[in-house]
């Protein structure tokens, strides 16, 4: 966040991306970062984040305007278009749920597709009530070696919500990977990675 070229290039890039989820992502974690920032009056914090709802929904807007989502939008309608087919996926797999296929402990046993890119169900859907009570505890043995360190916080907390829409950030090896060094490095101390930038 101290380098402000970076942070441009980092916003920019992310933007021209086209992916709905990134700019979730950056709606999330920039209104915690204001809402969070102790530095901050309060009324600076409600225009803030009036301010960054009013870009998010415009730039949403503005993708929604354009192919493939305005022809999805006219053929199906706006939820489609702004889920991505996931509840139509939903509704299709929960059809396909059966005592034969699926075991509530440990998950699908005989779905073809059990994916919904919808992080949280998939997790559940996937490996059931005992790997979600797992990832439930990874999750949390991260949160106590960051809970001081409130950007990290902040950036965890943008992961959990935004896994809830989109999907591949807990179970693709190279993104969890990348979540964790991330959280890591937010969590230590700036007089430690001044000593040890690698770190």
């Amino acid at each position: 966040m101290k380098d402000k070229k970076m942070l441009i290039v980092t916003i920019l890039i992310s933007f021209l991306s086209g992916v709905k989820g990134v700019y979730l992502a950056e709606f999330i974690a920039l209104t915690l970062i204001v809402f969070y920032d102790k530095n901050l009056s309060k009324a600076f914090k409600i225009k803030g984040i009036l301010v960054l709802f009013f870009c998010f929904t415009t730039v949403t807007m503005v993708i929604l305007n354009i192919s493939p989502f305005k022809e999805l939008i006219k053929s199906d309608r706006l939820l489609t278009a702004i889920f991505s087919y996931r509840i139509e996926y939903s509704k299709e797999l929960i059809s396909l749920i059966t005592k034969d296929n699926f075991n509530y402990l440990i998950g699908a046993t005989g779905i073809e597709k059990v994916r919904l890119e919808m992080q949280i169900i998939d997790i559940f859907l996937f490996f059931g009530i005992i790997g979600f009570a797992v990832y439930s505890y990874f999750i949390y043995g991260i949160y106590k070696i960051i809970k001081k360190k409130y950007l990290a916080v902040i950036l965890l907390l943008t992961v959990i919500i935004t896994s809830i829409f989109i999907g591949n950030l807990f179970y693709i090896p190279m993104s969890s990977l990348l979540i964790v060094l991330t959280l890591l490095c937010l969590s230590k101390d700036e007089d430690f990675i001044k000593i040890n930038p690698i770190a």
